[in-house]
């Protein structure tokens, strides 16, 4: 299985172990929410810091040369270093995941059962003019988001990851349900 990692309209993809961890160690340094002006360096490349927002998939090829086909799975990360937090959005393909029912059936944002008592300033749609923040409530110390981020990494499957907990969205741009 190969890692992509996509930002913006950029493809990388980690086929080795070691290409793994050295994407997820380039993104959670280089990641922000916020503009800095300087430009994120992920894989030797740079990436223009407006896509604040990484997608992380596992596929059984590279898909970086484009096309039609698409992941089964999705991890989206974004994170604020400035303030400590990130946010997390998984969902899978139901037409092509092995996984049926249950969780495989919705959008799921990361949940924090102690939300900070401030705006994070996590992005959670870059395609907004103005931005689209993620609610506090859905971001987690960059610890957690690490950890997750790892896991999801090292099983190598897609699944969504068990070390944060979780509640329904209604969409990719995490927006949480009523009952989330």
């Amino acid at each position: 299985m190969v890692l992509e990692v996509v930002i913006g309209h950029e493809h990388w993809c980690g086929e080795t172990p070691s290409a793994v961890l050295s994407l997820v160690s380039d993104l959670l340094e280089g990641l922000t929410s916020e503009e800095t002006g300087r430009p994120m360096v992920l894989g030797a490349q740079s990436v223009r810091p407006a896509f604040a927002v990484a997608h992380l998939s596992w596929a059984d090829r590279c898909h970086a040369g484009g096309g039609t086909e698409f992941a089964s799975n999705q991890l989206s990360v974004a994170v604020n270093r400035a303030t400590g937090y990130g946010a997390l959005i998984w969902s899978v393909d139901a037409d092509l995941f092995p996984g049926r029912g249950g969780i495989y059936d919705d959008i799921w944002v990361s949940d924090n059962p102690e939300p900070p008592a401030f705006d994070t300033r996590v992005l959670a749609d870059p395609d907004v003019a103005e931005g689209r923040w993620h609610d506090p409530r859905s971001t987690l110390p960059l610890d957690q988001v690490r950890a997750a981020l790892e896991e999801f990494c090292r099983t190598g499957t897609g699944d969504r990851p068990r070390s944060v907990n979780w509640v329904p969205a209604y969409t990719f741009t995490g927006w949480r349900t009523p009952t989330g």
